[in-house]
């Protein structure tokens, strides 16, 4: 078994007090000029998922949602299981019922749960993996029909067996749909940074925008397992981004947890019809898109030759401009100002810079 540097990686960890609770490492990252996200070119479009389900497919969506509604607040370590429960609310009410701010509890409301769908009892279906290929591969095929891991599977990991409190010991996430290289997704509250990866910059990190308002974590698809299946069964599982290591079930004790909503409409042949929205898409910022002016100010935006520089000027809100960087709270741009042409390549001052805040791309 393999493990990763902890001082390397930021994490969900365990706590030992009373309750295991979920915390995470942080510190600055030196991000790039570049802006990173998720999206690679098809930001909406039609979903493909193993097996959805109609509660799975209600999770699917808030998961979708909480990518653009995401608070601040919830973007932050120690906040895994929290928008974990925040999406399972936000699929439905009664899922509340569910949500803890400590996984222990989450898991033991998900066990003791039981309901009834057309006249019969279903509770729920939490099960452990092993670590090698053929245990997982059979485990899967044991618990899910076809080895089909169904949409809405909350799945997480923790570095020892028991979870039970050590510093870097654990993650959550929910099982989405495929991406474009036919790779089962996660949906979690990133901690990936250039920080985890030696300085150098990757996909599936948290957006730039993210980190450079503070934000050290994103909730997000990352790619997950890749599947091999013959027939009905799973006959082969690979770990797709190792780097990612706290959700991979081949060098964590990774647990599968199965909503008895779930498990119910499974056992009676209930899946789910009708596409599944995507409900706007990020901007990716590149150098020399156009973006404008846009703030609460009557007045507009001041503008000047560095963030702590000389005024250069004020634009009104609706002014366009060339964004070309972000340098922390700032953005690096070229806007005309009174006839001149101020920033890179201008006839004005060579560079012009706009707090972040008034700037729109959308």
């Amino acid at each position: 078994m393999i493990f990763f540097k902890r001082s390397a990686l930021a994490f969900c960890v365990w706590l030992p007090i009373f309750f295991t609770l979920w915390s995470c490492q942080s510190s600055d990252p030196n991000v790039s000029t570049e802006q990173v996200s998720w999206i690679s070119g098809k930001p909406t479009g039609t979903r493909q998922t193993y097996l959805l389900t109609p509660t799975g497919k209600k999770i699917f969506q808030a998961s979708l949602d909480r990518y653009y509604t995401q608070p601040e607040l919830r973007a932050q370590p120690a906040n895994c299981a929290i928008n974990v429960s925040d999406v399972l609310k936000t699929a439905d009410a009664s899922f509340s019922a569910y949500g803890s701010e400590l996984i222990p509890a989450m898991e033991a409301r998900i066990l003791n749960k039981k309901i009834q769908l057309n006249g019969k009892s279903y509770g729920s279906s939490i099960f452990k993996v092993p670590h090698s290929q053929s245990g997982f591969v059979a485990a899967i095929n044991k618990n899910f029909k076809g080895g089909k891991i169904p949409t809405g599977t909350l799945v997480f990991g923790c570095l020892r067996p028991d979870c039970s409190g050590e510093a870097g010991d654990g993650h959550i996430g929910i099982v989405g749909d495929l991406d474009e290289e036919g790779n089962l997704q996660i949906y979690h509250n990133n901690w990936y940074r250039p920080e985890n990866n030696n300085g150098v910059w990757a996909k599936f990190m948290v957006s730039k925008d993210h980190l450079i308002r503070g934000v050290k974590r994103q909730w997000m698809p990352t790619p997950w397992l890749n599947l091999t299946y013959a027939g009905d069964k799973l006959v082969a599982a690979k770990s797709v981004l190792p780097a990612i290591d706290d959700l991979d079930p081949f060098n964590y004790f990774v647990t599968f947890m199965v909503l008895p909503e779930i498990v119910g409409e499974l056992d009676q042949g209930l899946l789910a019809s009708g596409a599944v929205l995507e409900r706007g898409s990020p901007v990716v910022k590149r150098a020399g898109m156009t973006c404008e002016v846009r703030t609460e100010d009557p007045v507009g935006m001041n503008v000047r030759s560095s963030p702590n520089g000389n005024f250069l000027g004020t634009v009104a809100n609706g002014v366009r401009f060339v964004w070309l960087s972000d340098e922390g709270p700032w953005a690096r741009v070229q806007v005309r100002i009174g006839g001149k042409l101020f920033g890179a390549g201008g006839d004005g001052s060579e560079k012009a810079y706009i707090h972040s805040s008034g700037v729109s791309c959308r």
